[in-house]
């Protein structure tokens, strides 16, 4: 995650749009390969409810952002 991390600091800094960065593509899929790998050892409900909450914080803050524009 941390080399995802450069790579986007890196194209920020060059001003090169994200989508044409083909080393911010690379370590994208890189961290969602270990993700995935991590997802098998980890208990599918606890991970189910965690996506709920966060979402559910998500779409909070985007209703109050809304609501103060």
């Amino acid at each position: 995650m941390a080399e995802l991390t450069q790579s986007i600091l890196k194209s920020k800094r060059r001003n090169k749009f994200i989508s044409s960065s083909e080393n911010l593509h690379e370590e994208f899929v890189d961290v969602k390969i270990v993700m995935a790998q991590i997802e098998l050892c980890l208990d599918h409900e606890k991970l189910k409810f965690w996506k709920n909450e966060k979402l559910i914080r998500l779409n909070t803050l985007i209703i109050n952002h809304n609501e103060r524009i």
